[in-house]
């Protein structure tokens, strides 16, 4: 079947494209690809068919080509996705140099082609509507819709998946159906042969298609496809597009009831499925709703705060920038003589009569107290004032009668101290400079050994100047 194509080959660079694949070596991957690809024959598009159909089994070449299609569709998708990732080829710039809208055209375009070229044409319509029902793709194998759904999916269109898949179940052929329709009857579903939302990622394990070493089922690989692309449609790219109702009509479109030959079992689970996801959106966008208002609340206790802290600020600096006033009392201050004086005025217009209060009087002059001064200087004013005052008349105008030298001495003390501050001051200054003077001293002689405090050797000293003062004034006399 192959002519002169070794299978081997073939299989061999697949294989190559895929390890180069996982570990993202991006440029033998293409290379890879575009070898294998190129050396694939060209077969009509409903060949699997006529040999699944026939057989019971794929077409090997046939198989591998849809193997490379999908492992090509998945690498075109990542390198167009990646921020960072520059062309691999120069033959796949034109094509990664596209919009996603656009390349996603072009991949289409290329499946629904007779003659599949290794690299896409990059000649694509601007609009999705011609992503529509037509029967080129009536014997489209689902698993290359599904490869396409995810790219578009991974390239963040969401309509592109829809149209794609939508135009897929819109075009398929009738004998398509019917096998698969006659293949579900040989299904477990009771077992779970194929797991709600198989679908996976863009992953080699789950889409590049890897060969098992045991020779996989056509029919049931046919019947696979199928419930992933539905999967795929119902529970993420209608929900992503938030079209829950039209997502829960098409599965139940694919039941028994209304014609279709998915069993209820496995609508019933779909929909419950998309009952939970349902939920899960109600509940993301609540708490994303409830983090933006608390994020708002946030924001605002920041501002208010902000503005209550340069209120104070404000009103701190004016405080201290205005000069202050001193504090005025009730009978004090410039206003208080103003309200005196208004006060009689306004009793002279108002008419008189007998019981008419008197107007009050003028109230009397602020005192001086209030502005006398405190401190060192009250004391020198207080101490002025009282000097330049005569003494009081009930002081006596003549000193006590003496009766002895003692009482005397303390009658004078009393006398001349107690009624004059200032001599009270200098008397108990003098004996603490006696006092200190004496302490003075009889630390000095205790240190030379002596005892007391050498008055008499002072006054010996003292006379001894004296005498020798006399001496030389009378010297200076007789001459």
């Amino acid at each position: 079947m192959a002519g002169t194509v070794s299978l081997g080959e073939l299989r061999q660079r697949y294989n190559a494209a895929t390890r180069a694949f996982l570990v993202r070596d991006y440029t033998a991957t293409a290379s890879s690809l575009h070898d294998a690809l190129a050396r694939c024959p060209r077969l009509p598009p409903s060949a699997w068919f006529d040999e699944l159909r026939d057989s019971g089994a794929t077409l090997p070449v046939e198989e591998i080509r849809r193997r490379l299609e999908i492992l090509q569709i998945t690498f075109l998708a990542t390198v167009r996705s990646s921020p960072v990732a520059l062309s691999p080829a120069p033959n796949l710039t034109p094509l990664l140099d596209l919009p996603p809208a656009k390349l996603v055209h072009a991949l289409w375009k290329n499946l629904l082609s007779t003659d599949r070229r290794a690299v896409p044409s990059v000649e694509a319509k601007d609009s999705e509507d011609d992503i529509l029902p037509t029967p080129s793709a009536a014997y489209l194998h689902p698993s290359l819709a599904v490869s396409l759904a995810l790219a578009a999916l991974k390239l963040d269109e969401s309509r592109l998946a829809r149209a794609i898949a939508e135009a897929w179940f819109g075009s398929v052929s009738e004998d398509v159906e019917r096998m698969v329709w006659e293949t579900s009857g040989t299904v477990d579903w009771e077992g779970g042969e194929f797991s709600l939302d198989g679908v996976g990622g863009l992953g080699a394990s789950s889409m590049l298609g890897a060969a098992s070493k045991d020779k996989p089922d056509g029919r049931k690989q046919l019947v696979g496809a199928w419930l992933k692309l539905l999967d795929l449609l119902v529970l993420h790219v209608l929900p992503k597009l938030g079209e829950w109702e039209a997502a829960g009509d098409f599965v139940r479109l694919q039941g028994q009831e209304n014609g279709g030959w998915v069993p209820d079992q496995r609508v019933e689970a779909t929909l419950r499925r998309l009952s939970e996801l349902q939920q899960e959106e109600v509940q993301l966008a609540a708490a994303r709703v409830q983090r933006q208002k608390d994020l708002e609340m946030a924001k605002q206790k920041r501002a208010s705060e902000a503005r209550r802290s340069s209120d104070k600020g404000k009103a701190r600096a004016r405080d201290s920038s205005s000069p202050r006033d001193p504090p005025s009392s009730g009978s004090s201050g410039p206003s208080s003589p103003t309200k005196a004086s208004k006060q009689p005025r306004s009793k002279s217009n108002s008419p008189r009569s007998g019981n008419s209060p008197k107007p009050s009087p003028p109230l009397p002059p602020p005192s001086s107290s209030s502005s006398a001064p405190s401190g060192f200087a009250g004391m020198r004013d207080s101490l002025s004032s009282y000097l330049s005052h005569p003494a009081s008349s009930t002081a006596p105008s003549h000193p006590p009668q003496r009766s002895s030298p003692l009482s005397s001495f303390a009658s004078y003390l009393r006398y001349h101290y107690a009624t004059d501050p200032v001599r009270l001051l200098s008397i108990i200054c003098f004996i603490f400079a006696f006092m200190t003077w004496a302490r003075r001293r009889m630390a000095l002689r205790r240190a030379r050994g002596l005892g007391g405090l050498g008055v008499f050797d002072a006054m010996r000293l003292a006379a001894a100047k004296v005498g020798q003062t006399i001496g030389m004034a009378t010297k200076i006399t007789a001459l």
